[in-house]
């Protein structure tokens, strides 16, 4: 779902902590191995702030936005191409 001009909402629904962070990792690699044929020299990156919960309620939807948007800023505080859970 799109969240703003730049941000992208996903949901993940039944993974563990461990597996979500393998999750966000993949999407942090997959578009850094994103090549351009007729730009060799191109090359992307993404910030993703990611946030958890073990039994979500629906009520706290809004909490989970801001706190992944957080750490999507902090992710890009740091350095870019990476993420922050």
């Amino acid at each position: 779902m799109r969240h703003g001009g730049d941000e992208f909402i996903i949901l993940y629904n039944d993974v563990t902590k461990e597996r979500f962070s393998e999750k966000l990792e993949a999407i942090v690699k997959g578009v850094r191995e994103i090549r351009f044929p007729d730009l060799p020299d191109m090359k992307l990156s993404i910030s993703v702030g990611g946030e958890y919960y073990e039994n979500p309620d629906q009520s706290l939807y809004y909490n989970m936005v801001r706190r992944a948007d957080e750490k999507l800023y902090r992710a890009k505080e740091g350095g870019r191409d990476r993420f922050v859970l």
